[in-house]
């Protein structure tokens, strides 16, 4: 059930990168880049403590293919926010560096929940920008790494379920284009 969850988190992106690369799809790269190193940390981590590291790096290996794709389309724009975030991230990942593998892939989890909150900025100011299929694909991969964890080890669950609040607020976020806007009065 786990390579399940690979399998998705590496379909998302692929389709993600066909969307940036053909279709005009905009994905800031400030978080792609957080994430394609922080989910590297969470594979890492996870899979040294024995815990669920597969989803983890279905995300690292679809986040390195979405970074090529943004630098190749010039998508390469940052933001105040950006630097905010990335601060909170390298905290995080001084935490992983000095405390070993259980608390570190908490603080890597919670990093990479904190790298999306660029992402989150941008689709709540521009939800059209979204691929709303992308993001459903990344709740069903979390979700399915949640459910197919080993155990009730805080290992095994913490990194898919900061990924699943993550993308879950992002799909809810660009959702909101399916909506229509009625005039006030």
């Amino acid at each position: 059930m786990l390579i399940s969850s690979f399998v998705l988190a590496v379909l998302g992106y692929s389709i993600l990168c066909y969307g940036i690369l053909f279709k005009g799809a905009v994905q800031p790269l400030s978080s792609i880049l957080l994430w394609f190193a922080l989910d590297g940390l969470a594979a890492w981590t996870a899979y040294r403590s024995g815990g669920n590291w597969l989803l983890a790096t279905g995300y690292t290996l679809g986040c390195l293919a979405a970074v090529l794709a943004s630098i190749y389309k010039g998508h390469t724009a940052f933001v105040k926010s950006d630097l905010w975030v990335t601060m909170a991230v390298i905290v995080c990942v001084v935490v992983w560096l000095s405390v070993g593998n259980l608390a570190g892939l908490v603080a890597s989890s919670t990093a990479m929940f904190i790298a999306g909150v660029p992402a989150m900025i941008y689709y709540a100011k521009q939800p059209q920008d979204g691929q709303l299929a992308v993001w459903l694909i990344f709740c069903l991969a979390n979700a399915i790494g949640l459910t197919g964890r080993q155990g009730d080890a805080l290992e095994d669950w913490i990194f898919p379920v900061l990924a699943l609040a993550g993308s879950g607020i992002v799909t809810i976020l660009i959702a909101r284009k399916l909506v229509p806007v009625r005039p006030v009065g």
